[in-house]
C-alpha cells in the first residue's frame, strides 16, 4: 500500500511538471492581445477570455482573473447580454477591490454603467460614473490616471447628452479632452482625444453652430489619422454625414452615410446598421429617390426583426451553458493524458471518499428536485391568475382578426380604446385598411401573419406600414426606430 501511495504521488508530482503553466507576463500578454480582439473579432473574445482567466486562476493570478472577467464582460456585451456582463464587471471589481487594483475598479465600474444605460436604468449610470471617479483619485501610475480620468469624463459627457443639458456635456467634454492632452504622446491618447472632438462636434450641430462643429470634426480626424482605429473612422464620417444633412447637402450627406454602412458592417455593429438605413431612407425621401427610400426602409426593417430574433436565441440558450461548454473543452484540452492517467489513481485510492460523496450528491439533488418543483407549482399558479384577466374578451377579438372578420376593427377600437384613438388624433386621413394593419400590429401579429390573413404579399404589407409611417413622420424623430410601439 505505501509502494503505491508513492508510485501515485511520484506521477502527479511529475504531471504538475509537465502540463503547461503561463507565467504572469505571459497572461499580461494574452489580456492586451484579446482587449484588441474587441473591437476587431469580437466573436473569440469570450472563449479566449474564459482561457486566460483559467491560466490566471492556475497560478492564483487576481490581476489576470480581474482583467480576464473584464474582457469576458466586453465579449458579452458584443453579444448584446448586457445583464449577465453586468455580473462579469461586477465580479471583476469585486476582486481588483481586495486587492486594490484601482485602474481596473475604475473600468470595471464604466463597464457597469453601460450594461446600466444598455438595461435603460439611468439613474444607476450616472452613480456608477460617480464611483468610477472615485477610484481615478487611486491610482498611482499618472499616466493611467489622466486616461482614466479622461474616458470617465467622456462617459459622463454622453450621459448628460441623453438627459438633453448640453452646456453640462461641453464642460465634462473640455475636462476629458484636458485631462487626455496631458498623457504621454501614443494612439490611446490620440483615439481617444478624436472620439471626445467627435462628440463635441455633434453638441454643435445641435446648438446649429456648424463652422464649429467642422471645426472640432477636422481636429477629430486629424487624430485620427495617426490611428488605425476603425470604430473611430466610423464614427467620423457618420457626424460629417449628419453635419451635411443638418446644412441641406442631401447627396454629400448620403455618401458620407455609404461609408459609415460599410465600416459597420465591417464591425457587425447591426443597431447602427438600423440607424442608418433609417438616415438613408429619410434623405433619399428628400432627394425624391422614392424607390431607394423605400428599399433602404425595409433593409433597415429586415436588420431589426433579426435583431429581435437573436435576441429571442440569446434567451433561449443562456450563456452561462456556452461558457460552461468552453470550459470543460479547454480542460480536456489541455491535461490530456496525464488527466486520464490522475483521475484512474484517484478513482483507486478515494473509492470510499467517491461513494460517500455520490450519496451526499443524490441527497442534495432530491432537495433541489423538491425545490424545483415547489417554484414551479407556484409560477403555474400564477399563470392562471394572469390568464383569467379579459381571457375571452382578447381571444375573440384575436380570433377576428385572424379570420379577417368585418367586425374585427370596431371590436378592437372598444378593447385598445387610448390607442385607437391616439392613431386617429396623430392621422384622421388613414384608410380603413391601414387602420386594420395597425390593430393587428399591436396586438402582436408578425408581417408573414397579416399578410396571409388579408391575402396579399409579405412585401405590399410592408409597404403599407412604410406609408403609415410616412404620413406619422412629424411625430417622431429620425432616430426613433420603434415607432409604433410609442403611439
Amino acid at each position: 500500500m505505501e509502494k503505491i501511495f508513492l508510485y501515485s504521488m511520484i506521477i502527479l508530482l511529475s504531471g504538475s511538471v509537465f502540463a503547461q503553466r503561463y507565467t504572469e507576463l505571459q497572461i499580461d500578454q494574452m489580456i492586451q492581445d484579446i482587449d484588441q480582439m474587441v473591437g476587431k473579432e469580437p466573436d473569440k473574445v469570450l472563449p479566449a477570455s474564459f482561457k486566460c482567466y483559467n491560466y490566471s486562476k492556475e497560478i492564483n493570478y487576481k490581476k489576470g482573473m480581474a482583467n480576464s472577467l473584464l474582457l469576458t464582460g466586453k465579449g458579452l456585451l458584443s453579444l448584446e447580454q448586457y445583464d449577465t456582463a453586468l455580473e462579469y464587471a461586477a465580479k471583476s471589481e469585486a476582486i481588483a477591490s481586495r486587492q486594490h487594483y484601482s485602474e481596473i475598479m475604475c473600468e470595471a465600474c464604466r463597464m457597469e454603467a453601460e450594461c446600466y444605460r444598455l438595461l435603460g436604468v439611468e439613474y444607476q449610470v450616472y452613480k456608477m460614473l460617480q464611483k468610477a471617479m472615485r477610484f481615478t483619485l487611486d491610482i498611482r501610475d499618472q499616466n493611467k490616471q489622466y486616461h482614466e480620468k479622461g474616458v470617465v469624463f467622456s462617459d459622463m459627457a454622453h450621459y448628460y447628452e441623453r438627459m438633453e443639458k448640453q452646456d453640462s456635456a461641453l464642460v465634462y467634454y473640455e475636462n476629458s479632452d484636458n485631462m487626455l492632452s496631458r498623457m504621454k504622446t501614443g494612439p490611446v491618447k490620440n483615439v481617444d482625444r478624436s472620439l471626445v472632438a467627435s462628440g463635441m462636434a455633434m453638441l454643435c450641430m445641435e446648438k446649429q453652430q456648424y463652422d464649429l462643429a467642422e471645426m472640432y470634426l477636422k481636429k477629430a480626424e486629424a487624430l485620427g489619422e495617426s490611428t488605425d482605429g476603425t470604430e473611430v473612422k466610423m464614427k467620423i464620417l457618420r457626424n460629417k454625414a449628419k453635419l451635411e444633412a443638418a446644412k441641406g447637402n442631401s447627396e454629400i450627406a448620403i455618401a458620407y452615410y455609404g461609408k459609415t454602412l460599410l465600416l459597420a458592417k465591417q464591425l457587425k455593429k447591426k443597431e447602427l446598421q438600423t440607424l442608418i438605413y433609417h438616415r438613408l431612407s429619410m434623405l433619399y425621401e428628400k432627394t425624391g429617390e422614392e424607390e431607394k427610400a423605400v428599399q433602404c426602409f425595409l433593409e433597415g426593417h429586415k436588420i431589426s426583426n433579426h435583431l429581435e430574433k437573436n435576441k429571442t436565441t440569446a434567451r433561449e440558450i443562456p450563456v452561462k451553458m456556452v461558457v460552461k461548454n468552453t470550459e470543460q473543452q479547454f480542460k480536456k484540452s489541455r491535461m490530456g493524458t496525464v488527466t486520464g492517467l490522475c483521475i484512474v489513481i484517484f478513482f483507486i485510492l478515494f473509492l470510499v471518499g467517491r461513494i460517500f460523496w455520490y450519496c451526499k450528491k443524490m441527497k442534495d439533488e432530491q432537495l433541489a428536485m423538491k425545490r424545483t418543483e415547489q417554484e414551479l407549482k407556484r409560477k403555474e399558479t400564477f399563470l392562471k391568475q394572469v390568464q383569467n384577466i379579459d381571457e375571452i374578451t382578447i381571444e375573440k377579438v384575436v380570433q377576428l382578426g385572424v379570420e379577417n372578420d368585418p367586425q374585427f376593427l370596431p371590436q378592437f377600437a372598444i378593447i385598445q380604446m387610448p390607442f385607437y384613438e391616439r392613431l386617429l388624433e396623430l392621422k384622421p386621413s388613414l384608410k380603413e385598411e391601414e387602420l386594420k394593419i395597425g390593430a393587428m400590429r399591436k396586438l402582436g401579429f408578425s408581417t408573414k401573419e397579416i399578410a396571409i390573413i388579408t391575402d396579399v404579399s409579405v412585401r405590399s404589407v410592408e409597404a403599407r406600414i412604410y406609408r403609415i409611417r410616412k404620413k406619422i413622420k412629424e411625430f417622431f424623430s429620425e432616430e426613433e426606430q420603434h415607432w409604433f410601439e410609442m403611439i
